[in-house]
């Protein structure tokens, strides 16, 4: 004989135990990113940079040097590596802007300009002082994209400095 409540019960004991065992194998699966100090880009005999100057190849005048300041900055945050002068550093970073490109994403209805993108490819490469060659090369590319009645196209190379030198760094200490 079935008493009242007793198909209830045997329904919350199944469903406690499908989510205890749901839970179990989430916990046990998935991606997770581990947080690393040092990359496998960079040999383990490399902790103090250097930032040089990097060149300009494109027709903006000034690039730069605010994004040499950028990645300056940037490294300053770093824990896996001390940046400083040239005299003292392990290996020095340096780079050329390839890539300058600004243009119209978003118009309004007299179609005029009211959204402009703009993108920014960078090579890096970093060379080991002692031996003087090349430890890593790659390219970097970023784009911000800034609305003209809110912000202005400063702000906007502001903030694409930042991600470029963020990038960079990423690239150095976590590989990727």
């Amino acid at each position: 004989m079935v008493r009242p409540g007793d198909g209830q019960i045997g329904r919350r004991s199944r469903f406690s135990l499908s989510l205890l065992l749901a839970s179990l194998l989430l916990a046990g699966c998935g991606y997770v990113l581990v947080s690393r100090t040092r990359s496998n880009v960079l040999p383990e005999r490399i902790r103090r940079i250097s930032v040089s100057l990097f060149e300009n190849r494109t027709y903006r005048f000034g690039l730069e040097a605010d994004l040499t300041d950028a990645i300056s900055a940037e490294f300053a945050t770093s824990k896996a590596l001390i940046i400083g002068g040239v005299s003292r550093a392990d290996a020095i970073l340096e780079g050329e802007i390839t890539e300058l490109i600004t243009q119209p994403i978003a118009y309004d209805e007299s179609n005029l300009a009211k959204e402009y993108e703009i993108r920014m490819r960078v090579k890096i490469a970093l060379r080991e002082t002692s031996a003087g060659g090349i430890i890593y090369r790659d390219e970097v590319g970023e784009k911000v994209s800034y609305l003209i009645a809110s912000g202005s196209e400063a702000q906007a190379l502001g903030a694409l400095y930042g991600r470029i030198a963020r990038s960079i760094r990423v690239l150095l200490e976590e590989g990727f």
